[in-house]
Formats: C-alpha cells, sequence, structure tokens
C-alpha cells in the first residue's frame, strides 16, 4: 500500500516521503505505523537492492479493507500441516524441531535450568507419559493457527516445549511480543507476533525488532548463527523481515537501560512467514 498513519506524530505517509526521513526518525516512526483506512498495524520497507520501491503493508487489513491484498506467506520448513487440526481430542500438543544439518537433537539452548524454571505450571500425564495421545507440530504450523485462530492463543489444552521443558497450557505459554514486559520477563516463553524492522547495531549483530523500543521486545541473533539464520530464510536484504509474523522460543532479558530484548542461539526455536 502507498499510503500509512503514524500514530507518533500523528501525520499519514506516502511511502516515497516516509523513506526520505532522517535515519533515526525512520526507524522509530516505523515501529508505529497503522493503515490509514481499517487502522491495523502497519509496517514499511525501504527500497531494495532489486529496484523495488519502498512500500508499507498491513498483515492482515481489517475484512473489506480497500488497502488489502492476497498474502499467501512463507513458511519456512514447517511441513504441510495446513489442514490438519491444531490438537486431537486429548488436548495436548507436543512442539517438534526440524532436524537442520550439523545440529544434534538433544541441543538445548544457553540457560536451558532457568528456562525449565519459568516454563509455568506442570501437567502431570498418565497413561504412557507426554506422548501419549498427542499431536506433533512444528513451530511453523503453530504459528499459523495463533495467526489465523485469534481464540487459540487462549486455549487451555496442554503444550510440550522441546527439550526437557515441562508442560504447560497454550494460554501461558504463548505470549505475543507486545504483552512481554507483563507476562514473560526472564522466562522461557513461545514469544509471538510481527517483525517491524530489523537493523545491526555497532558490533555488527543482528536485531529483530518489534515496535516501540520502551514497550516491545527485540532479538538479537548470536554471532555463530547469523549467517546460517540469514541463508535458512533466504534473506538477501535485511529489510525483507519487515512485516514478518515470527514465533520465537526464547528466554527474556531486560538490559541495564530497561530495554527488553532475547537472544536467539538455536535456528530450530524459530518460525517465520516473511511478508
Amino acid at each position: 500500500m502507498d499510503l500509512a498513519f503514524c500514530t507518533i506524530n500523528q501525520k499519514l505517509y506516502d511511502a516515497a516521503q516516509f523513506a526520505r526521513l532522517e535515519p533515526a526518525t525512520l526507524e522509530e516512526y516505523r515501529r508505529a505505523l497503522i493503515c490509514n483506512k481499517c487502522r491495523r498495524e502497519a509496517f514499511f520497507r525501504k527500497a531494495s537492492s532489486s529496484g523495488r520501491g519502498p512500500c508499507f503493508g498491513a498483515r492482515p487489513h481489517a475484512e473489506n479493507c480497500s488497502e488489502a491484498t492476497i498474502d499467501a506467506g512463507t513458511w519456512g520448513t514447517g511441513g504441510n500441516q495446513e489442514d490438519e487440526p491444531i490438537f486431537n481430542a486429548a488436548g495436548r500438543i507436543i512442539i517438534d524441531l526440524p532436524r537442520l544439518e550439523g545440529v544434534h537433537d538433544a541441543v538445548e539452548p544457553a540457560g536451558a535450568e532457568q528456562q525449565r524454571r519459568g516454563a509455568g505450571r506442570v501437567f502431570n500425564t498418565e497413561g504412557g507419559g507426554a506422548a501419549a495421545n498427542a499431536t506433533h507440530r512444528r513451530l511453523s504450523s503453530l504459528l499459523r493457527r495463533l495467526n489465523q485462530d485469534p481464540d487459540f492463543q487462549y486455549s487451555n489444552a496442554i503444550v510440550t516445549p522441546p527439550g526437557t521443558q515441562e508442560s504447560t497450557t497454550v494460554a501461558e505459554f504463548f505470549v505475543r511480543f507486545d504483552q512481554t514486559r507483563r507476562r514473560a520477563l526472564r522466562e522461557f516463553k513461545g514469544l509471538w507476533g510481527k517483525i517491524t524492522d530489523a537493523s545491526f547495531d555497532y558490533k555488527g549483530d543482528l536485531w529483530l525488532n518489534t515496535g516501540p523500543r520502551e514497550s516491545t521486545i527485540s532479538f538479537v541473533i548470536g554471532k555463530d548463527i547469523e549467517q546460517r539464520f540469514l541463508e535458512r530464510w533466504r534473506i538477501i536484504d535485511i529489510e525483507q523481515f519487515a512485516g514478518a509474523w515470527a514465533l520465537i522460543l526464547a528466554t527474556t532479558s531486560v538490559s541495564s537501560k530497561d530495554k527488553m530484548f532475547a537472544t536467539i542461539s538455536d535456528l530450530r526455536y524459530v518460525a517465520l512467514d516473511l511478508a
């Protein structure tokens, strides 16, 4: 779409005009955009090296919004599970991780013991343990359901995270990016929502941002996996991250300046739906 409204200065911008803002202003304003028609959250993409001009987008627009376009998305390596029920009658989901070249399935991310303590309530299982009568799902399938079914995030279905994480409920484990400070500080959670932009800091670390600095979380990609992370999602230009939906399993932290962040140290703990 060509127009978007900035909630910081209450101004309507066209994409070309927005692209000419001072870099620091642009980075701040792009995290506070909404569709001028339906008022849903919007994102901005700078001009690409391939010649594509700057543009705005929203995922999703409200029903019947005149700015809406068809968006099939790119679901990565999650498998073909679109038409399968997300959980069976037993109401238990086991999160499966994809196999990646050179990565052992038993590897846990840093801080695993701390993550286990923050996983939420424990649910004991009978008759064969957590795997009995359970539905196995990849992160990409769960992200799709969280995005498409507004009620799923409030489900009391039991979910078993990967590794040695304790079982909890869907409603407790999955937390939207904008609710991180209230529900997920220093805990291991399935964090999900929309990425507004990505950037490199002065050290060359890649950050995925999800909104205003003071109220939302950012994710830093570990140096040891940064290149593989970009290759896994076929990222040529980091502007491709703008508008992506993401589900990231991570333990949240707070910096000395009160900025919420989490480190992505395992490729398998991320699912993206690129715009």
